[in-house]
């Protein structure tokens, strides 16, 4: 069921297990990649001067800082594959960091660049011969278990300041909006994932779209016309609820852990980098940067854009500037930090996502899957 090697684990190689059914799986990322290129390109096109400073600002610090944000940075990247073979029993660690690189690189890209990364995960996991549904189960827990951790360190971060008196009105507000919001997502995800009915509702949706499709003109196999017109989607997503409630009661806890950890490292990532940009013992402390980066970081989970671009930037400014820090130097810092956790994981992804593509697409299974369907291919394209 599970695919991979006897034990229902997927250590196998690649080219043993079979195709990715994606726009993914068959040579078709050049599109994707040639966008990620762009933007990379453009971002860096748009703010040379700050990226080309900040570069200089590296090139400048001492080796002690440098080998600190090194050990960050990778820390943070084991930190998320970590999560995802928690999620996946039996991933290898190579692959675990290949599938988080090139998901952070998709969502780093576009707007809604979340789910175009999470199907070029679950194609990425399927490849190695994950099951679907523990592939779902996966897609879920490591989407929500972030959430939760974000909520969670700006209560954490802003609770005691708040119960001691000490807080502004700014770190009270914040409190209370990260206490209702963290309760309320958790109650969320408690009833959806405890309760059959909201399950069968996607379902009935799904499969309605799923039938629609199948009538629909468009360019598809006889196969991908086949398989969606006999989906039973209520039965999916009862089976999807039941693996990922099963997966949070053996998982959850560490899941959380995993994930709070990963972003206290990314605040301390950014207390770093904004000692190179020039805020040393007369700047900011680690205690006030910590604070400025969870409510910096929950305000740009709450908007769909890729990476918190602009958002997270803007807040991270005018809350560290508040707090005390050189305006001209927290720029600096901010973009070194901005460099490491956004502009270099779009490059790591697509990175990643190639070299992937370029291992399935020479598989035998995938050659052996192209030369049946480019038939049935040409067959619906004469008659379209």
């Amino acid at each position: 069921m599970h695919g991979g090697s006897r034990d229902g684990s997927c250590r196998g190689d690649e080219d043993a297990a079979p195709p990715a059914t994606s726009p993914f799986g068959s040579g078709r990322l050049g599109w994707a990649a040639a966008s990620v290129c762009a933007l990379l390109a453009l971002a860096i096109g748009a703010q040379h001067g700050l990226v080309f400073e900040a570069l200089d600002r590296l090139r400048r610090a001492p080796l002690v800082t440098l080998g600190a944000l090194g050990i960050l940075v990778v820390a943070h990247k084991l930190l998320h594959a970590s999560m995802l073979r928690t999620s996946v029993d039996g991933l290898s660690l190579r692959r675990a960091v290949l599938a988080s690189e090139a998901y952070t690189g998709c969502t780093n890209a576009v707007i809604g660049g979340s789910g175009l990364g999470a199907g070029l995960k679950a194609a990425m996991l399927r490849s190695w011969g994950v099951s679907h549904d523990r592939i779902g189960a996966s897609i879920v827990a490591t989407s929500v278990a972030p959430g939760l951790a974000i909520w969670f360190l700006l209560v954490a971060e802003s609770a005691p300041s708040a119960a001691r008196g000490h807080g502004d009105a700014t770190m009270l507000a914040a409190a209370a909006i990260g206490a209702v919001v963290l309760v309320g997502h958790a109650l969320f995800w408690l009833v959806v994932l405890r309760h059959p009915v909201p399950a069968a509702a996607l379902g009935r949706v799904a499969g309605a779209a799923a039938r629609r499709l199948a009538r629909s003109r468009l360019p598809q196999t006889r196969s991908c016309r086949a398989r969606l017109a006999g989906l039973d989607a209520v039965a999916a997503f009862e089976g999807l609820r039941h693996r990922t409630l099963q997966l949070g009661r053996r998982q959850g806890g560490r899941l959380f852990v995993t994930a709070l950890a990963a972003q206290i490292v990314l605040a301390v990532l950014l207390a770093v980098s904004l000692r190179t940009g020039g805020n040393g013992p007369t700047g900011l402390s680690t205690l006030e940067v910590l604070q400025a980066f969870a409510l910096a970081r929950a305000a740009a989970a709450l908007l769909p854009v890729p990476g918190g671009l602009v958002v997270l930037d803007t807040g991270l400014l005018a809350l560290l500037s508040e707090a005390g820090g050189d305006p001209s130097r927290t720029v600096a810092g901010i973009v070194v930090y901005r460099v490491l956790t956004f502009l270099c994981p779009m490059a790591t992804g697509l990175a990643a996502a190639l070299w992937w593509s370029r291992r399935v697409r020479r598989s035998p299974h995938a050659r052996g899957a192209q030369r049946r369907e480019l038939p049935t291919t040409a067959a619906n394209a004469g008659r379209a």
